[in-house]
């Protein structure tokens, strides 16, 4: 996993994007690469040379690209499956993901060949060619597989950022209050009524005159609130 991780995004919706094309794109690449050297290799009882060796290589590629794929959804399935507001456990969002990629794997050869067939007009192997209005059907069944496998893998992905989400929005939480701070050590005796007020004063005088900071933040306050009396 590691690999897998360097070289590619860590945001959940970006990694799920990325693994159905993993799974999709070079399974398409190598169908119509296998379907031309049929073509090519017609009147031979088996491929060979060039062809054998670039179906060869596109098949492997194929492969190691699945294997990525199921990285990449099992990674995010976990981190949905984990994240602090779950309403699925990780093999539910895998399995969800796993469908998403099957979606991609439909879609994706199924959108080409109704592009070539019904828009282009290109011309197909024979043995494929079913008509346009055909082409035209397998087109809208591709648009329909890519929509699913986008809004399930998108799906699955909104539920793996709240964790991220959280973890945010706690750092923003967590900062001490500083007028909270100042009232708690004067109510106890640490401050008398004339320290606190004047420090009040400069820790509003401090927050008006800061530009481009938080008025909140420690770099604003810090100084004011830890000074002794």
């Amino acid at each position: 996993m590691g690999y897998v991780d360097r070289f590619t995004p860590a945001d959940p919706y970006a990694r799920s994007l990325l693994g159905l094309a993993f799974a999709s794109v070079p399974q398409t690449v190598f169908l119509f690469a296998l379907l031309v050297g049929i073509n090519v290799s017609e009147h031979n009882e088996v491929l060979f040379g060039a062809s054998a060796l670039t179906l060869l290589v596109l098949f492997v590629g194929f492969l190691c690209s699945t294997h990525v794929a199921q990285l990449l959804f099992r990674d995010v399935s976990r981190r949905a499956g984990s994240s602090d507001d779950a309403t699925t456990d990780t093999d539910s969002a895998f399995r969800r993901l796993a469908s998403a990629g099957v979606g991609a794997i439909v879609g994706v050869p199924a959108f080409v060949y109704g592009v070539f067939v019904a828009l282009l007009a290109w011309p197909v192997q024979a043995s494929l060619y079913a008509g346009r209005a055909v082409g035209v059907g397998v087109l809208f069944l591709g648009i329909f597989s890519l929509y699913y496998a986008h809004e399930t893998a998108k799906d699955v992905s909104e539920q793996a950022a709240p964790r991220e989400q959280t973890a945010e929005s706690r750092d923003a939480t967590s900062k001490p209050d500083p007028v909270a701070t100042l009232k708690r050590r004067y109510a106890a005796g640490e401050l008398s009524e004339e320290a606190f007020e004047r420090k009040l004063d400069q820790l509003i005088g401090t927050a008006d005159d800061v530009t481009g900071a938080d008025p909140g933040s420690d770099a604003a306050v810090a100084e004011p609130i830890a000074d002794s009396e």
